[in-house]
């Protein structure tokens, strides 16, 4: 799948919850998937042109390097303040 990394920023940005799959960069064949954001984290704007970027992992509770290239899915989840759960 080929993603842009400024529409991941955005998404990021924009929802508390972002749903991502990605291959991992240290283990052939094993993937990785969780939700991430960059809504209301203190960070510097990210560049659109790197493969490489950092996301909060709100189930870990820690940052995460994800590389753009590995990504296989990743999905914006509406807050519940919009009126989406």
């Amino acid at each position: 799948m080929s993603i842009q990394t400024g529409t991941i920023i955005e998404i990021l940005y924009l929802c508390e919850r972002v749903y991502i799959k990605f291959d991992s960069v240290t283990s052939e064949g094993k993937s990785h998937e969780g939700h991430f954001t960059l809504k209301g984290k203190r960070i510097k704007r990210q560049s659109n042109a790197t493969d490489t970027l950092v996301a909060w992992d709100v189930d870990n509770n820690c940052w995460q390097d994800i590389r753009v290239s590995s990504i296989q899915t990743f999905v914006g989840i509406p807050s519940k303040e919009n009126g989406y759960v």
